[in-house]
């Protein structure tokens, strides 16, 4: 495998993430940092390198993959969309991860590549066998690019996400270049570049967890909030 714009990926290209920001001027946070597979997680906690996740295990093993995880991971509300159980019920719309601000959130957006929001969304279940069949599509398309040409800095881009931070420990939780990150996992990288996404908060310390906006208005639990930020750690 072959990667094109100046070594993209050796490690020692690469700044943490703490190096990028809080580096002096804002045109640091467009740089990239490192971040170890081990530490790339999902939507739901799910790790990149685990055989929960769709996409990697896709390769493995085929449509059925995509089709197990799709028809048997349909979630009622936050905490089932992370694995988890809660005696508190919390609406399936309207609530979402306790960091993000608080708003309706309703799934009656466009959808990917021209497919809307009732075909389903990619992180959890169900999908129609158009939204399934899309994904195998993309991964293949990837997976064959990626090979042949290699992985293109300025054609393909970073993938983006944000930091969660936990005491010591970090986790990178990625909200662009899912399937490319997937994909790279699978073909043997050990790191990735990330950029931070400039539509999320950029680094989610659990230090803050009184003042996160679900917590703060009395939506989630702060318990609950608690343990689904704990879900994107070992």
């Amino acid at each position: 495998m072959k990667f094109e714009g100046d070594n993209l990926f050796l490690n020692n290209k690469y700044k943490d993430y703490k190096s990028v920001y809080y580096g002096l001027g804002s045109d640091n946070r467009v740089n990239a940092f490192c971040v170890d597979i081990e530490k790339l997680y999902y939507f739901g906690g799910i790790k990149y390198i685990s055989d929960k996740h769709p996409f990697t295990s896709y390769y493995k093993e085929g449509i059925d993959a995509l089709n197990n995880f799709y028809n048997n991971h349909i979630p009622k509300c936050i905490m089932e969309k992370h694995f988890l159980r809660s005696s508190t019920v919390y609406p399936l719309e309207g609530v979402d991860l306790p960091w993000y601000g608080v708003r309706e959130k309703k799934y009656n957006t466009a959808g990917e590549h021209g497919l809307d929001f009732e075909h389903g969304d990619q992180h959890f279940g169900p999908a129609s066998e158009k939204k399934i069949k899309l994904e195998a599509e993309r991964l293949n398309k990837l997976h064959k690019s990626i090979l042949s040409h290699g992985y293109r800095k300025f054609h393909d881009g970073y993938p983006r996400g944000y930091v969660l931070e936990n005491d010591n420990n970090y986790s990178v939780m990625i909200v662009g270049g899912q399937h490319r990150v997937s994909t790279l996992v699978y073909l043997g990288c050990k790191a990735i570049p990330v950029m931070f996404s400039k539509s999320y908060p950029p680094i989610v310390s659990i230090n803050d967890v009184d003042n996160w906006p679900y917590v703060k208005a009395g939506i989630i639990k702060k318990n609950d909030a608690i343990r689904i930020f704990n879900s994107y750690f070992d």
